[in-house]
């Protein structure tokens, strides 16, 4: 179940603690890990079946042991200090977070947070974080059918047989994009950020996307885009990195 981030339960200025393996905590637990296999596997028998090598497989997987405990601590800790909290459907949240809570607990799900831009404040109402990207959600009311190429300045709004130009969307979402790439790459980041536009189910939407545009009018479509984002993209940054990323902005 996603993890929702809001500004009550993260105050900027406490920090995270990064995770660090050469801390003097973590070499105790890679000495006792380092203790516990050496036991099994002198218990077991099993180190005579590695010959020669079994000292260095067994300081191997001394280290990947302690590698996915301390990372597990540290996860664990994290949520524990920062409240983050599992989402619980409920008539308090909106629809949509609702619908999001179904994602899996490695999703931060960012509301009502704000952050300084290099030329003005923004605010991002609904946004979505992640190790391989941020995707920013729009929630869209327009009737009728929505026409429109990401390319054009202008698209088309048809309701009740009635046309009227409408600003392009994906356009007027730009500058939180501008402004957020310029945090990150200030901060040394380098993570993909996705826009999208949510319509009511009964909008009919013929709109030209790319990439990282992209536009939906039902829950289903956007979880189903957003969980495959996890199998298509490269580009990913380290767990740590989303905390970090996620005390910048709130």
């Amino acid at each position: 179940m996603a993890l929702l981030v809001t500004k009550e339960n993260i105050k900027k200025g406490y920090g995270f603690n990064k995770f660090d393996f050469k801390s003097f905590k973590n070499i105790v637990v890679f000495l006792i890990v380092l203790a516990i296999i050496y036991f099994i596997i002198e218990v077991t028998g099993v180190k005579y079946h590695f010959g020669t090598h079994s000292d260095i497989i067994i300081l191997v997987l001394a280290l990947f042991g302690s590698y996915l405990y301390i990372k597990y601590a540290f996860l664990r800790d994290v949520k524990k200090r920062r409240d983050i909290k599992k989402i619980q459907k409920n008539i308090e949240n909106s629809n949509l977070i609702n619908a999001l809570s179904d994602l899996k607990d490695n999703f931060y799900i960012l509301k009502n947070v704000s952050f300084k831009g290099k030329k003005r404040i923004i605010n991002i109402s609904l946004a979505i974080l992640f190790e391989e990207g941020i995707v920013f959600i729009n929630e869209e009311r327009f009737k009728g059918e929505i026409k429109g190429d990401i390319l054009k300045e202008k698209w088309e709004q048809i309701n009740n047989n009635k046309k009227r130009d409408i600003d392009n969307l994906f356009k007027l979402k730009e500058r939180k994009i501008e402004e957020l790439n310029y945090i990150l790459k200030e901060n040394n980041h380098k993570i993909n950020i996705y826009s999208v536009l949510l319509f009511n189910e009964d909008t009919k939407i013929d709109i030209e996307e790319n990439k990282t545009n992209k536009a939906f009018n039902n829950y289903k479509d956007l979880i189903d885009w957003i969980s495959n984002l996890k199998k298509s993209e490269k580009s990913k940054i380290k767990f740590d990195e989303v905390i970090q990323i996620i005390e910048e902005l709130v």
